[in-house]
């Protein structure tokens, strides 16, 4: 997960423009080294992702991304399906 994050932290800044995005952490965890990594990708995407949306935040994950959301002012929403998180990007 830490090698897709960042990843996907470079083609956000490679593409340099408006990007959303839906990850799946189904059967995943918040390890400290992926917590570190989360925040460097929301720090340097910030400015290009309004929206993101999250399946399978579930448990200790939900506390996590509310903690994420709330203190680096992001858009991210934990949905319970694809169809879900396509309608909160799409709105």
């Amino acid at each position: 997960m830490i090698a897709l994050t960042q990843k996907h932290t470079e083609w956000v800044l490679a593409e340099g423009k408006e990007s959303y995005f839906i990850a799946n952490y189904v059967q995943t965890y918040g390890s400290p080294e992926y917590m570190k990594a989360a925040y460097a990708f929301t720090q340097a995407t910030k400015p290009f992702i309004p929206k993101g949306a999250f399946l399978g935040i579930t448990g200790a994950k939900i506390g996590l991304l509310k903690g994420i959301t709330y203190f680096m002012k992001v858009n991210f929403r934990a949905c319970e399906s694809e169809e879900e998180a396509i309608r909160f990007l799409t709105d």
